[in-house]
């Protein structure tokens, strides 16, 4: 299973011209929580991998779909990382061995972007309350003359095992898409 997603991913990653990354965690079907996924994956070694790639990679944004308490428990566990990785690639004293042996250094993302599907994945605080950012997926990408919608959904047809997924995008248009800055 995790082979035949592995090519998915990357047959959607060509469809939306994007590099995967992959953390080499195996895929073992449906788990109901992160904790559930934590326990076959290792909670520590998945913040250590996701911290690695932040650090080789150094992005200035992360933006990410993944719900922290809801839903299938590879992506909670998943949401849950990528708030601690946030803070985690940038501190030395968080696996110090990469430091030495990859020589990364440490990296401190700009941003991080939440989907919001509620007000669960982004709590406000009372100094700061969220951003909320929305996009609109019916633009036409002015590049290849379609819309965002109709990539995304390009992209969604090509993980076959985990749809089925519509044909087409609604003749209504696809709901806008609303993400919060968390951090």
């Amino acid at each position: 299973l995790g082979v035949i997603r592995a090519r998915e991913t990357i047959a959607a990653s060509q469809v939306q011209g994007s590099e995967p990354h992959f953390l080499g965690f195996r895929d073992f079907g449906y788990s109901k929580s992160a904790e559930e996924t934590f326990r076959a994956w290792g909670e520590k070694e998945v913040l250590r991998r996701m911290v690695l790639q932040i650090r080789l990679l150094r992005p200035d944004a992360i933006i990410t779909n993944h719900d922290t308490s809801s839903g299938h428990g590879h992506h909670q566990a998943t949401g849950r990382t990528v708030l601690q990785a946030f803070d985690a690639a940038a501190d030395p004293k968080q696996f110090p061995e990469q430091l030495a042996q990859t020589g990364t250094s440490t990296w401190q993302v700009q941003r991080l972007f939440v989907r919001a599907r509620g007000q669960a994945e982004a709590p406000a605080t009372a100094q700061a309350p969220p951003q909320m950012i929305s996009i609109d997926p019916n633009e036409t990408n002015p590049e290849r003359g379609t819309t965002f919608a109709q990539q995304a959904l390009s992209g969604l047809q090509k993980h076959a095992t985990q749809g089925p997924w519509p044909r087409t995008v609604p003749a209504s248009g696809a709901r806008m898409i609303r993400y919060s800055l968390v951090r």
